[in-house]
């Protein structure tokens, strides 16, 4: 029987079929970003929310159907180094999702 071929997007998401990766999928408006290596994923239609993801850490995208504003939906690694807005990097990296609060106790 012939082997199954990945889809594209399956390769382009799992380099190692042993070891495929943790990610995490996320929709969205891609934009530039304020940072080197970063790119930008708009939250909302509105543009008032942000995260800045490392480039490296883009897996893969995918048109939303149907948004006409070009919504995508892009799968990014679970513990990638992301920064929220109005945060800065520190030290030119940003924090990884998972332990990052973003509340303000003062």
């Amino acid at each position: 029987m012939a082997r199954a071929k990945p889809t594209n997007h399956v390769a382009a998401v799992v380099s190692d079929p042993a070891n495929p990766p943790d990610v995490v999928l996320v929709g969205g408006y891609l934009g530039a970003s304020a940072y080197d290596g970063y790119e930008r994923l708009y939250t909302n239609a509105s543009l008032s929310f942000w995260v800045d993801i490392p480039g490296d850490d883009l897996l893969n995208q995918a048109p939303i159907p149907n948004d006409p504003l070009g919504a995508v939906y892009i799968w990014v690694r679970r513990h990638s180094a992301v920064v929220y807005k109005g945060q800065q990097p520190p030290g030119g990296a940003g924090a990884s999702a998972e332990n990052n609060d973003t509340t303000d106790n003062s």
